[in-house]
C-alpha cells in the first residue's frame, strides 16, 4: 500500500470539519463566522478528495481514533445544547467512560496475547455509552415544548388512532415529514416517547456500518471507529433531544449501502430499504438520482426504491390531498430564509437567498463532478449523493445542523468503501 496524502485523509477531514461547523454553530447558540468558514472549508475539502483518484494511503485507524478520543473530551466539557437549565451534569459520565475505555485499551494492547481485542472492546463501549447518552436524553433531560418533538407526538398519535397525521396543525403548515416519519413516531409514542424511534434509528446506524464494512473489505476496527464517531459526531446528541428525524432515515440508508454492497445482492432488498429512507424524510430522494443505474443492480435498485417510495407515499397523499401537498411539500418551498440557518450564505450583515431553481442544478452538477473519479458503482454512489445533498444544504435557505447528518454519513461509508483489506491492515496506535 502506498503512502501519503490520499482521498480518504481529505474525507476524513472534511467529515472533521463539517463536524467543526456544527460544533461551533451550536457552542456559539447559532449561525457564526467561523462556523460558516468551517463548512465552506469541508465542502472544498470534500470536493477536492472525492475527485483526488488516489483512495489509497496510510492506515486511518489511528487518526479516527484521534478524532474519536476529542469529541469525547468536548463531550464531556461542554454540554451538547445551549438552552437553559442546562443538561444533568451526570450526563458527562458517558463520553468519561469512553474516554476510560480507550485509555485502558491503549495502555493494555501490548501487554495483552491478542493486543488488538481491546480496541475492539474499547470501541463497543464507546458505541454503547453514546447511545446509552441517547436513553438518558430521552428519560431524564427537559422536554421541549415546542417544534419538532410535539410535531412528531402529534403525528404519533394520530397514527394510533387511525387519523392522517397530515391533518395535525402543531406546525403552521401541517406535518412537514414523510409517512415513515409519522409512522416511527407512533411506534416511539407507544414506549413513552416518539424520541425513541431516532434512537433506534443510531442503534440500526452503527450496525449498518459495521455490517457494511464487512462487506466492502474494510478493515473491521475501522468499521468499529468510524461507527462510533457516527455515535459521537458534535450535533448528534442534539439530534437525539430535538426529535430530528434524520437518524431513522439514515438507519435505513445505511442498511440499504449495506445490501447493496454484499456481493450476492440483486439490488431489490437495497432498493427497498432507500425507498423506505426516501419514504421518511424529502432529502432521502437525494440519494436516488446516483444509484448506478448503468448495472442491472443499480437499475432494480433504483426501481425497487421508487415502487417502494410510492406504495408507502400515495396512501398518505390520497388520504388529504391538499394538506399531503402542503406539509410536506409546498412548506418547505415557500418558508422564507432562517437568519438562523447554517449555511453558506449567512455572513453577518448579510441576507442571501439562492432559489432552489438555482440550488439543485449546481448540487447535481456539484455531485457528478465528485462520482465521476470513484473507482466502483457503491463508491460513485456514495461521492454524488453525498456532494449532491452537501451542497444543497450548504446553499439552503433554512438549513439546519441536523441537514449535516447526512452526508457525514456518506462521507463515512465512502472511506469504508475505498479501505483496502489485508493482512494485519489496521496496526494499532501505541507509544
Amino acid at each position: 500500500m502506498t503512502t501519503g496524502f490520499g482521498s480518504r485523509h481529505g474525507l476524513l477531514l472534511a467529515w472533521v470539519l463539517l463536524d467543526g461547523a456544527v460544533a461551533t454553530y451550536l457552542g456559539l447558540y447559532g449561525s457564526n463566522v467561523l462556523s460558516t468558514l468551517m463548512l465552506l472549508a469541508g465542502v472544498v475539502v470534500f470536493g477536492l478528495a472525492a475527485v483526488s483518484g488516489r483512495p489509497q494511503g496510510a492506515n486511518l485507524l489511528g487518526p479516527s481514533l484521534g478524532i474519536l478520543a476529542v469529541l469525547l473530551v468536548l463531550a464531556a466539557v461542554v454540554p451538547y445544547r445551549a438552552e437553559s437549565p442546562p443538561p444533568p451534569a451526570a450526563f458527562r459520565v458517558f463520553p468519561l467512560i469512553g474516554l476510560v475505555a480507550l485509555a485502558v485499551a491503549f495502555a493494555t494492547q501490548r501487554s495483552l496475547t491478542r493486543g488488538q481485542a481491546a480496541w475492539s472492546w474499547a470501541l463497543w463501549s464507546v458505541i454503547g455509552a453514546g447511545l446509552a447518552y441517547r436513553g438518558a436524553i430521552v428519560l431524564l433531560d427537559i422536554q421541549l415544548p415546542f417544534d419538532v418533538p410535539l410535531i412528531q407526538d402529534a403525528a404519533g398519535q394520530a397514527m394510533l388512532q387511525l387519523q392522517d397525521p397530515y391533518m395535525t396543525r402543531v406546525y403552521d403548515s401541517g406535518y412537514p415529514y414523510l409517512p415513515i416519519s409519522a409512522i416511527a413516531a407512533a411506534v416511539g409514542v407507544v414506549f413513552g416517547d416518539a424520541r425513541w424511534a431516532s434512537v433506534v434509528g443510531d442503534v440500526v446506524t452503527v450496525l449498518g456500518v459495521i455490517l457494511f464494512a464487512r462487506r466492502v473489505g474494510a478493515a473491521p476496527r475501522l468499521g468499529l471507529a468510524l461507527a462510533a464517531l457516527a455515535v459521537w459526531w458534535s450535533g448528534g446528541f442534539y439530534v437525539t433531544w430535538q426529535d430530528f428525524t434524520e437518524p431513522i432515515m439514515i438507519g435505513f440508508l445505511v442498511l440499504g449501502a449495506a445490501e447493496l454492497a454484499a456481493p450476492t445482492s440483486r439490488g431489490i432488498s437495497g432498493g427497498i430499504l432507500l425507498g423506505l429512507a426516501a419514504a421518511t424524510k424529502q432529502f432521502g430522494l437525494g440519494l436516488l438520482p446516483f444509484l448506478p443505474w448503468r448495472t442491472q443492480t443499480g437499475r432494480r435498485a433504483l426501481a425497487a426504491a421508487i415502487v417502494t417510495w410510492l406504495v408507502v407515499v400515495v396512501p398518505f397523499a390520497v388520504w388529504h390531498p391538499p394538506e399531503f401537498a402542503e406539509g410536506a411539500f409546498l412548506s418547505h418551498i415557500n418558508e422564507p430564509g432562517r437568519a438562523y440557518a447554517l449555511n453558506l450564505l449567512n455572513w453577518p450583515g448579510t441576507h442571501v437567498e439562492v432559489p432552489l431553481l438555482v440550488v439543485f442544478p449546481l448540487a447535481l452538477v456539484f455531485g457528478l463532478v465528485c462520482q465521476r473519479r470513484q473507482g466502483g458503482p457503491i463508491a460513485a454512489w456514495l461521492a454524488g449523493s453525498a456532494g449532491f445533498l452537501l451542497l444543497a444544504f450548504a446553499l439552503n435557505k433554512i438549513a439546519f445542523v441536523n441537514y449535516y447528518m447526512i452526508p457525514m454519513t456518506l462521507i463515512l461509508l465512502l472511506i469504508l468503501t475505498l479501505e483496502r483489506q489485508q493482512v494485519d491492515a489496521d496496526p494499532l496506535p501505541g507509544p
